[in-house]
């Protein structure tokens, strides 16, 4: 595979499944955070739309830069301590620009860099096995 083709297969892989891994581990990060409210699984169905909305608007350009920084390094350089360091730069870099605007926001900092990580991880560790984007007809 020539590296546009590895560029184009991470960028739309990563952009595809980071988000959504990344509300994953964030649902039940959030709700830990908050103590256990007694309704969780109540609650959960209702806001799960809006959540994978969010997801995705917020997710989706760290993900689709952790993608095109992972597949642009020399293979050498490729692997999974870099993959979670890339995917935990890529995804602070939102909540650090809001708290140093806002003033206040750790721990949406915290909670970013942690669903981050650990999805820029699993797609990483899944990529190998999703089918190659092919661009030609």
């Amino acid at each position: 595979m020539s590296k546009i083709h590895r560029i184009i297969n991470n960028a739309i892989w990563f952009t595809l499944f980071g988000p959504l891994v990344g509300l994953i581990i964030a649902i039940p990060t959030i709700y830990i955070n908050m103590d256990y409210p007694s309704d969780y699984f109540h609650d959960l169905p209702k806001y799960l739309l809006i959540g994978l909305l969010i997801a995705y608007i917020w997710g989706s350009l760290p993900a689709l830069a952790t993608g095109i920084i992972l597949a642009c390094l020399p293979p050498s350089y490729q692997g999974l301590p870099l993959a979670a360091l890339i995917g935990a730069l890529a995804s602070a870099l939102l909540p650090i620009t809001a708290f140093i605007i806002v003033g206040y926001g750790i721990d949406m900092l915290l909670i970013s860099v942690l669903c981050g990580t650990l999805s820029s991880v699993v797609v990483y560790q899944s990529i190998h096995y999703l089918p190659a984007i092919n661009s030609q007809k």
